[in-house]
């Protein structure tokens, strides 16, 4: 065949040619200085996203990976950042941009942290490949922090590279995990972290017995990641067991999965699922799902089959609280668009002290107060316990303070600190369901902080009644609590909503007291109480702080912004295991 005037060409190559095509498409890298210098930031991490999203085994995608951890590390958007770095070194471990990224750490209890709690986040992305994406990860981390305790000797992360080690049958890394884990015995208090331990490493169990003796440790996240590590390499028969099937319902019903809660709870036996507490599990999903009259008579069920069982007195509030909703949504609805709308205009000065304790005990564990003055950039944070302050910075004119426990010492600088500026995005989905998506950056002002959030500001669903009611429907549905009707305080109103437990037969109250005017008093919870709260206008707010500790005074120029960071980094780890 001729092309008249130009070249031949082969018929056969051209079928082949044509055949393969589809094959032979390269993806398009996206590139940093094809968007930057242009001001195109965002299109690119976009970009980027998508490439590795599609082309995940591209020979390109370890450098996108780490270009888009840079880029987006530099503009501010941490939550892009750490997907990215969690993405290189999970996926492409063995690459260069891998082996560079862990310089990136400020040390091994900043690995450690980011190791313990990406573990868990790629596990729900592919339980699959994790045991083994994992081992070599921990591995590569010992030989980067060698002899540091904060990560040989992480008591987490060693359960972790146990149960992955058997799984990926590594022997060298389950004989050095069971060493240091023998070692923490000693250690250990007897309670769910030394059950934990033994039921993960007790080598005359089966399978199964393992799954179950893990479930039945109570109050520890350890024994409930290391089960679904188990659980998801049971056998066919195992699976449906009946045990196993309920563990699951309970598992989804936890994550708020309640198709699949419904989907597992339909497979069990027809005794089990008229059992209490799965009754009131079917009832729970079936309100998440709108359908309030089967609700209601999944618990009328319960409370007939059961009279005498915990799970009856709570099925009862439980059922009344549904019945109740038309009656109270939009009561709640006005009263939150009040308090809302009281937040988002004109506030400048805010302090709160947050109260947190744990549930079995009464003491306070942690005070974190708040401080802001918007007007004159003027932020103090601090937290403390009853040995007393842990961490304290603030930050207004032209001066900033730093107070460390561990340095014994306050850091009085010449110039202001940064401002941590938390970033949030609520969007509607198509499909009715919300997005809220948070990040954080440094910022030298809240000015600059506050554009971070204007999209938040002026979202119609915390701004409109009509908007935040379909936010509230929302959430009430996923949440599964039921709103209850306002009780008259002196100076104001308080609003509750019971919030059902999984696991116990037990509905807790999230309650908060708005003043006359529609301001915010304060909220409270089984484990925490929001108190001390005042905001307002400039002028007619306040600030008081507690008064910080009698200690040395060191003069210094500048704050560095490390140190800040590895704070506020440490301060989120400790939040995060309470």
């Amino acid at each position: 065949m001729k092309i008249k005037g130009h070249f031949t060409i082969n018929p056969l190559l051209l079928f082949f040619t044509l055949a393969l095509a589809p094959f032979l498409v390269v993806a398009q890298v996206p590139i940093p200085e094809d968007y930057l210098p242009s001001g195109r930031g965002e299109e690119y991490l976009k970009a980027a996203g998508q490439f590795l999203e599609k082309n995940a085994s591209d020979r390109f995608a370890p450098r996108v990976a780490f270009d888009l951890f840079t880029v987006s590390s530099s503009m501010g958007s941490n939550a892009i950042a750490d997907a990215a770095r969690a993405r290189l070194l999970f996926d492409y471990p063995q690459s260069f941009q891998a082996g560079f990224l862990y310089t990136t750490f400020e040390d091994a209890e900043d690995f450690r942290n980011f190791l313990n709690e990406r573990t868990e986040q790629q596990f729900e992305k592919n339980p699959a490949e994790l045991p083994e994406k994992f081992c070599q990860v921990f591995k590569i981390g010992l030989m980067r922090f060698k002899g540091s305790s904060e990560l040989a000797g992480d008591f987490s992360l060693l359960l972790k590279a146990y149960a992955f080690s058997q799984i990926t049958q590594d022997t060298e890394l389950a004989s050095m995990a069971r060493r240091e884990l023998s070692l923490k015995r000693i250690e250990v208090e007897q309670g769910p972290a030394l059950e934990t331990m033994d039921a993960c490493m007790d080598g005359n169990l089966a399978p199964l017995d393992r799954v179950l003796r893990l479930n039945a440790v109570k109050d520890n996240t350890d024994a409930r990641f290391i089960k679904k590590v188990f659980m998801a390499r049971l056998p066919a028969e195992a699976q449906a067991d009946p045990r196993i099937l309920r563990i699951h319902a309970e598992d989804s019903l936890r994550s708020r999965d309640f198709s699949g809660a419904l989907a597992h709870i339909a497979k069990l036996p027809q005794d089990t699922q008229k059992e209490a507490q799965v009754l009131f599990w079917m009832a729970r999903c079936q309100f998440a799902q709108s359908k309030d009259a089967e609700a209601v008579k999944t618990l009328g069920e319960l409370f007939k089959l059961h009279p005498q069982s915990p799970w009856a007195v709570s099925a009862k509030a439980y059922g009344e609280g549904i019945l109740q909703l038309p009656a109270n949504r939009n009561l709640h609805i006005e009263a939150l668009h009040s308090l809302t709308k009281g937040m988002l205009e004109g506030l400048d000065v805010f302090q709160a002290t947050l109260e947190y304790r744990e549930e079995s005990s009464t003491d306070v564990k942690y005070w974190v107060y708040l401080g802001v003055m918007q007007s004159q950039n003027y932020l103090e944070v601090s937290v403390r316990n009853k040995e007393g302050f842990l961490f304290a910075y603030r930050t207004g004119g032209n001066e900033s303070a730093l107070y460390l426990k561990d340095q014994a010492k306050i850091y009085q600088f010449a110039q202001a600190g940064p401002i941590p500026a938390p970033r949030f995005n609520l969007e509607k989905k198509p499909d009715g369901t919300f997005s809220i998506a948070a990040d954080a950056s440094i910022e030298p002002s809240f000015k600059h902080a506050k554009r971070k959030n204007e999209g938040l500001l002026n979202s119609p669903f915390l701004k409109t009644p009509e908007g935040l009611g379909l936010l509230f429907d929302y959430t009430v549905r996923k949440l599964g609590v039921c709103p209850l009707a306002p009780v008259a305080t002196p100076g104001g109103r308080s609003f509750a909503w019971l919030v059902p437990r999984v696991g116990q037969p037990k509905l807790d109250r999230l309650q908060f007291e708005l003043g006359g005017e529609g301001s915010l008093k304060g909220i409270e919870f089984p484990q925490f109480r929001l108190t001390g709260v005042g905001y307002g206008p400039s002028g007619q707010a306040t600030l008081a702080p507690p008064g910080w500790p009698q200690v040395q005074v060191e003069q210094q120029e500048k704050l560095d912004g490390a140190l800040f960071m590895r704070v506020f980094s440490s301060l989120a780890a400790l939040a995060s295991k309470r």
